[in-house]
């Protein structure tokens, strides 16, 4: 009986559910309102999270809270600024 030596090599791949990535999943199901609600939940609860102001502490047009955004229909903001920004993404032709 002749002894001999083997090295084998196996590739596997599996997908780890981290919390990070549940979260995600869940956040992604919500809707806008639900995901407001969840957000504003999470500020009250912890103290050292804080709303993000892009404009500098401008507070926008109480008077309506509706804004028209061009092409988009009006949007309830319900008191609240959003940003609603729009990025294009343009495929390169790759010679077709």
């Amino acid at each position: 009986m002749a002894l001999s030596t083997r090295l084998d090599l196996r590739q596997t791949q599996t997908l780890v559910m981290t919390p990070q990535l549940q979260q995600a999943i869940k956040l992604l199901q919500m809707s806008s309102v639900e995901l407001f609600n969840f957000v504003e939940s999470k500020l009250e609860q912890n103290p050292l999270l804080e709303r993000d102001d892009p404009d500098g502490g401008a507070v926008a047009d109480s008077s309506s809270d509706d804004i028209e955004i061009d092409g988009f229909e009006d949007v309830d903001t319900g008191g609240h600024a959003i940003d609603l920004t729009m990025s294009k993404t343009m495929p390169s032709d790759g010679g077709l």
